[in-house]
């Protein structure tokens, strides 16, 4: 091309590992003063800038670098950088975006050696056809094949991710003990792996999964754990997912101001590392804050906010319905969501709680109404095991009611 290519510098590779994240930028930036970056300088400056928060900077540094691998004729290396590329799309919610640049990578891997590329490939085509397509049967050999691959070129990085999203196919199959099993040996996996996005999203995984089978405490204990790690290693963005787990634990202890500080702030992180599928549970937790401080209409507005960004903003939205008079609507617009639940798993893992979540409401707006019929069929799914009991009380419900025979018990 014509022009003095710099290789990556000792002060920014220095600088990269101790995870300072300026400084790196600095060192690569000045490299580029006198001639062009190579593609794994541009690589490292793209992590950096991430990292750092510059996600615009960072995705054309990516592209650049992707550009030069291709030059060079190192099609795995292009490879990986078109699924992380996939992959950032994905977490922007821009699938049209995701899908090209997943084309790319399924194309310029195919026939190479195997690599972390191929196992981030096999894991987005895992996560796609999981949260994207709804499709778990499918799912389930993507996972496997990553989890192999990434034992076969010993990354404890990618075996934690595979173990993390087998967790979750797991737990939407109804074993949700074994989910729990696979999740816990997950993230302790990714604690000594060398991909910081790995860990961060097993951390997500781990706290979300936690959080949807109502294990509160358990959820908590991870949000803690995660948000120690991700600021020891000056992971930023991340930090915003824990922030919207943290605002629904205080949520749930009544400290309603804490968590709507929390919540906010969770918003601000997030819109700027472009992590909008996260953004959707921030201004759901803004919207229960609101509704539970009586302010109808800005849970409105809130739970409005949280929809357009995929979370389905249930159960809130129903109980707000309740709060505004008409409990009919409400009952009407629960049983739906939770329906929704049996049989649409795109719906079930892609915009929304689990039922564990959505139960204790139906029971709650059911009584109001005076439906005995219902609230007894939902105390009895919770009984029986198909939801963790601690959901319910952990929500805030209220009491069954003492025509309901056997049940008060449960919801107390």
């Amino acid at each position: 091309m014509g022009q003095v290519v710099s290789p990556v510098p000792d002060a920014a590779r220095a600088a990269f590992e101790s995870h300072d994240w300026q400084q790196t930028i600095a060192a690569l930036e000045q490299a580029a003063g006198q001639g062009e970056l190579s593609a794994d300088a541009r690589m490292m400056l793209g992590d950096a800038q991430y990292w750092a928060g510059d996600f615009e900077g960072s995705v054309a540094s990516f592209e650049s670098a992707f550009g030069l691998f291709l030059d060079d004729g190192r099609r795995s290396d292009a490879g990986r950088v078109a699924a992380l590329l996939a992959y950032l799309a994905a977490r922007r919610q821009a699938f049209s975006v995701a899908r090209g640049w997943l084309s790319q990578a399924e194309q310029l891997l195919e026939g190479e050696p195997e690599s972390i590329g191929h196992v981030w490939l096999k894991l987005i085509q895992m996560g796609n056809a999981m949260f994207v397509e709804g499709d778990l049967e499918s799912a389930v050999p993507f996972g496997e094949e990553a989890y192999e691959i990434a034992n076969r070129i010993d990354s404890p990085s990618g075996r934690s991710l595979a173990l993390s999203f087998q967790s979750i196919l797991r737990l939407h199959s109804g074993d949700w003990q074994a989910a729990l099993q696979l999740i816990d040996e997950a993230t302790v996996l990714a604690m000594a792996g060398d991909d910081l996005r790995i860990t961060s999203d097993v951390y997500c995984n781990t706290i979300a999964t936690c959080r949807n089978l109502g294990q509160y405490k358990r959820a908590g204990e991870w949000t803690e754990e995660a948000d120690r790690w991700m600021r020891a290693n000056a992971v930023g963005g991340y930090t915003g997912a824990c922030q919207v787990h943290r605002a629904e634990l205080k949520r749930l202890h009544g400290s309603w101001l804490e968590a709507e500080d929390e919540a906010r702030r969770a918003c601000e992180v997030l819109e700027r590392y472009r992590l909008n599928d996260y953004l959707g549970g921030a201004h759901y937790e803004i919207g229960e804050i609101k509704r539970r401080m009586g302010d109808l209409e800005a849970a409105e507005k809130a739970f409005e906010r949280a929809y357009e960004y995929g979370h389905d903003a249930q159960p809130g939205r129903s109980l707000l319905m309740m709060d505004r008079g008409d409990p009919e609507a409400a009952l009407s617009s629960i049983t739906s969501s939770l329906e929704s639940r049996r049989g649409d798993q795109e719906e079930e893992l892609a915009r929304g709680p689990s039922r564990a979540r959505l139960l204790p409401a139906q029971v709650e707006i059911a009584l109001r109404v005076g439906d005995r019929d219902v609230a007894s069929h939902g105390c009895l799914e919770i009984e029986t095991g198909h939801a963790d009991r601690r959901a319910i009380r952990e929500q805030g419900v209220g009491r069954c009611g003492d025509e309901l025979s056997g049940v008060d018990a449960v919801v107390r």
